[in-house]
Parts: C-alpha cells; sequence; structure tokens
C-alpha cells in the first residue's frame, strides 16, 4: 500500500455522517432502573429495565421522572438514569475496520490530580496544532464553586453540579465537568459536539472524519459505584466513581484505543471494545467530539 493511500483526509469522509436527536427515545445507563407507578421512590415497583435497554417517554418529565407506557397504563423512570438516543445518520454504511489517530499524548500527573478533562481536551487540541497546555485548560474551565460538604463518615452531603461547572477543584480534589459546559470552552478552540447519548459505534464514525472524541468512564475500567449528593439548591447529583476521562483514538474489530491520563495509561491504550461500551454506557454516555476534523488520519484496514 503506498503513503497516500494510507492517509485519509476530511475530505474523503465529510458529509458522510451526521449527529440526529431522537425527540423521545432514551437509553437506560443503570444496571437495573426500577418502573413505578407514580413520579416518585415511594411509589410502587411495578417492573424493572436493564442497563443500555431503550424507551420511548410520552410527555414531559415530573419530578425528576420520565413517563413512559407500560404494560397498558403510565410507568415512571428516574430520570437521572436516562440520556436521550443519539445517532449517526450514516450516507455511506462501510467504514473502516481499523482506525488510529495520532493524537499527542501527556498524563495528567502530578499538576492535574483531578483534571483527566483538562488533559484529555489539551490532548485533543494540540492534535490540531494548538499550542496550549492541559494547566491552561484546567485553569480556564468554567466552575462550580460550591463548597465540598461531608458527612461524619467522610461521604459527601452537598457539592456543586457538573451540568453547571467543574466540580472541586482539577489541581487538587475535584470531580469533573459534564460535555454541555466543557463544550463551550471547547468551542474557543474548535468546533465540538456533545454527543452524549450516542452509542459507541456512533464515536468511531467520528474517529473516521478524523476527529478525537473525549470520553467519560471509569479510572482503571472498573465497574463504576452509586454515588449521590445535593446541590445548595437541592438538587440530587448523581455522581458514580471513580470517574474518568479518555481520549478516543481509534479502533478495531476487538479493541478501542484511547489516550488515557493516569499513570497507568499511555498512548493509544488497548481496551476490550464490549467492555469500555458497557462502562461507557454505564456512566451516561457522555461524550465530547473536537474539531473539525481537518487533520490527516493514519488507515490501517
Amino acid at each position: 500500500m503506498s503513503a497516500a493511500s494510507d492517509h485519509l483526509t476530511k475530505q474523503n469522509a465529510d458529509d458522510k455522517f451526521s449527529l440526529s436527536v431522537s425527540n423521545n427515545t432514551y437509553i437506560v445507563t443503570r444496571t437495573t432502573l426500577n418502573i413505578r407507578t407514580g413520579p416518585s421512590q415511594d411509589q410502587e415497583i411495578i417492573g424493572t429495565l436493564n442497563a443500555e435497554e431503550q424507551v420511548d417517554v410520552i410527555g414531559e418529565p415530573i419530578n425528576g421522572y420520565q413517563p413512559i407506557e407500560y404494560d397498558g397504563n403510565t410507568g415512571y423512570l428516574n430520570a437521572m438514569f436516562l440520556v436521550k438516543l443519539q445517532m449517526m445518520d450514516m450516507k455511506e454504511k462501510d467504514k473502516p475496520k481499523k482506525i488510529q489517530l495520532d493524537i499527542p499524548y501527556t498524563k495528567q500527573r502530578p499538576s492535574l490530580p483531578s483534571g483527566c478533562e483538562a488533559t484529555s481536551l489539551a490532548m485533543a487540541l494540540n492534535y490540531f496544532g494548538i499550542s496550549v497546555t492541559k494547566e491552561e485548560i484546567a485553569h480556564e474551565h468554567i466552575y462550580d464553586n460550591t463548597e465540598l460538604i461531608r458527612e461524619e463518615d467522610n461521604s459527601i452531603q452537598m457539592w456543586g453540579n457538573p451540568l453547571q461547572g467543574y466540580v472541586g477543584d482539577p489541581f487538587s480534589v475535584g470531580y469533573t465537568i459534564f460535555p454541555n459546559i466543557l463544550k463551550q470552552q471547547a468551542d474557543q478552540y474548535v468546533q465540538s459536539v456533545d454527543s452524549t447519548g450516542a452509542n459507541l459505534e456512533t464515536l468511531e464514525y467520528f474517529v473516521v472524519q478524523g476527529k478525537p472524541v473525549l470520553v467519560w468512564v471509569t479510572i482503571g475500567y472498573e465497574t463504576p459505584n452509586e454515588r449521590f449528593w445535593q446541590t445548595k439548591e437541592g438538587k440530587e447529583v448523581y455522581a458514580p466513581t471513580p470517574l474518568h476521562n479518555v481520549v478516543l483514538t481509534g479502533y478495531d474489530e476487538e479493541y478501542v484505543y484511547v489516550n488515557d491520563p493516569e499513570d497507568y495509561g499511555e498512548k493509544d491504550f488497548k481496551i476490550a471494545k464490549e467492555k469500555f461500551e458497557y462502562l461507557y454506557n454505564l456512566m451516561g454516555r457522555k461524550s465530547l467530539v473536537i474539531g473539525d476534523g481537518e487533520k490527516q488520519y493514519r488507515s490501517n484496514v
């Protein structure tokens, strides 16, 4: 294969795929999600759904619960464990069996022990030739400055909301910032897309377009533990742990490859695709596509 045919550019992949959002179809992101007779945890359980199942909602949320049709009646699901389905409309269904973006790699430590999101975004921007450091990205975050308050057993009673800004301090003790807010920061450098709700195959299509994807998974690819806290406004936040952020750099038929900024990680770190997708789903299918795809990538078909 010639050097020219080893590389594909945005021109080859442009306009093949576009992301569409379903109006009422959601994905379950909890291992088991109860269906209740009313919009409250106190209501009777009449059924369950499993992680990755799809469900159509039939109205506006009530008290944080989404209404669905179930067994001829209306059932209710906790909206914290549902994410709206996003799908790729493909003009060409074929895609390479193997793709690897050549994204510069850096670790988050020691300066950013809680700054995997800043480090991942810096790596993605560096890929496009943008000279910015992980520390600069961390300083530029939009922050939710709610004070961390713990219970006597050291569990978290009150903290911030990642949907409103970075919670905590990436330079010391912090949690995360979600794609809707990090997108605002990324857009200052290059165009980005909040792809939350997209399945892993859809994220792979973005990589085909030459676009790095920031993905919210777990440290060490462990099964997440459930955790909740209250915001100062009294809203309950679902904050599974140990949360982590990596850059999706490539895939083949069995594995995905990521730039994982933790100490154990490395450039193009390999994880079994089935395991990665399962964790991605449980963590709420949160992802952020960076760039317009102008950068060239390597194709190893």
